[in-house]
């Protein structure tokens, strides 16, 4: 009878063991009958493998955009998309890894760091691919993808360090960027005009190179997602109590020095008459604690919210009457167009980049020189009846610049 026990146990243990071993086989299984059907379907055309490669997966602009982008790419079945992140950390890791792709990881722990191990494992990755798609800029693994028959399409999203003093490293990488993106086989787009402009003069791409802006998408389905979970439901539900009546000035950001949330803070103070005001910041960043304090200083803790970071952002940007983003250099601004696409006014200032150009197609009064001009078109937006005339033209001007255009776009390309 005990030996009899304990081989049962011995079974269940042996069975629990082999079970993340079964799921990880099911889920291999299951992409190749995917790809399988997918050739198919579209009469055994071979559908091209595109390998997403990004840094990590922390809450951020880009790695949101690549989200969106792998999965509408797979479910239009033009590609099988897979993401690559090199340093496997950040918010947004779990939210790859949801997708039914393949997502590999490497162990980089710097943008100059040397780990053979994972350079090997990225080169067979690369060998693997028809189309490598790069989201940010690494010495090693940008050189080794030109070893490779695949080919390579360089996203610029704009990191130029705007705001941060050049280090010896960063002018180091700096140069041999600019060698790669003069190489004939790479194709490089960018999400605006406002960052083309910027990266040529910077990489000095006078010769004619492969290149093309397109702009960044939104996932208009994601706004008629109404899952959300149940710690961020309770919060939302507190806030919509608490900012009920309230004309609700805000922004959605990380807050980085580059975002300059600490501006819009110092504008709001500056207001007037704040009776019935409310400014709420969404996300969260390095500069919190420091922001959180100037608030206090200035004496708008019951003016002022601060969400921290949030899953389902357009649930609490649509308490907003009013969205503002004050960044000094913005190279494309998904947050600002999200603002749009439920129908809520932006204002931006005019060095923002690709914000200022986003708005000028629509509401060129809302781009501003300065923070005399940004108050003033609060003041406006405060005292102005919005209808539903005003609020269908963002939605629709804000719908030209979807996910499944992007994914369309770059197809031509891969």
């Amino acid at each position: 009878m005990k030996i009899r026990r304990e081989s049962s146990e011995s079974a269940l243990t042996s069975l629990r063991n082999i079970r993340p071993i079964i799921a990880a086989i099911s889920r291999t299984l299951n992409l190749r009958f995917q790809a399988w059907q997918i050739n198919w379907l579209r009469g055994d055309k071979k559908v091209k493998k595109v390998l997403h490669i990004v840094w990590n997966a922390k809450f951020g602009g880009i790695e949101k955009l690549v989200y969106d982008l792998v999965k509408a790419q797979n479910q239009e079945g033009t590609v099988q998309a897979e993401i690559l992140v090199a340093k496997p950390e950040g918010e947004y890791l779990q939210q790859f890894l949801s997708l039914n792709t393949s997502v590999h990881t490497l162990n980089l722990s710097s943008g100059l760091s040397m780990n053979a191990a994972s350079f090997r494992k990225a080169y067979s990755l690369f060998k693997r691919a028809d189309c490598l798609h790069f989201h940010f800029f690494h010495p090693v693994l940008c050189y080794l993808a030109l070893f490779t028959s695949a080919k390579v399409v360089f996203t610029e999203h704009g990191n130029f360090g705007i705001g941060r003093k050049a280090r010896l490293s960063d002018k180091v990488v700096v140069g041999l960027k600019k060698r790669f993106l003069k190489h004939p086989r790479i194709f490089i787009t960018y999400n605006s005009e406002s960052t083309a402009r910027f990266a040529e003069k910077i990489y000095q791409l006078n010769a004619p190179t492969q290149s093309r802006v397109i702009h960044n998408g939104l996932d208009f389905s994601s706004f008629t997602n109404t899952r959300i979970q149940q710690e961020e439901a309770a919060s939302l539900h507190e806030l919509t109590i608490r900012l009920k009546g309230r004309f609700v000035l805000g922004t959605s950001s990380r807050f980085a020095p580059v975002k300059r949330i600490d501006k819009l803070i110092r504008a709001f103070h500056k207001i007037q008459d704040k009776e019935g005001l409310a400014l709420l910041l969404i996300g969260d960043g390095t500069l919190m604690p420091e922001l959180q304090a100037l608030v206090k200083d200035l004496g708008l803790q019951d003016y002022v919210v601060f969400t921290g970071y949030v899953e389902s952002c357009h649930n609490f940007q649509s308490l907003m009457n009013l969205s503002i983003y004050p960044s000094e250099f913005e190279t494309f601004g998904l947050a600002a167009l999200e603002s749009l696409a439920l129908g809520i006014p932006a204002l931006a200032y005019t060095n923002s980049g690709g914000i200022a150009e986003i708005l000028r197609g629509l509401e060129p009064q809302d781009v501003v020189e300065d923070e005399e001009g940004l108050i003033k078109r609060i003041e406006y937006y405060q005292h102005k009846h919005e209808g539903q005339v005003e609020r269908q033209a963002r939605i629709r001007y804000a719908r030209q610049f979807s996910i499944e255009g992007m994914a369309k776009k770059l197809e031509t390309i891969y």
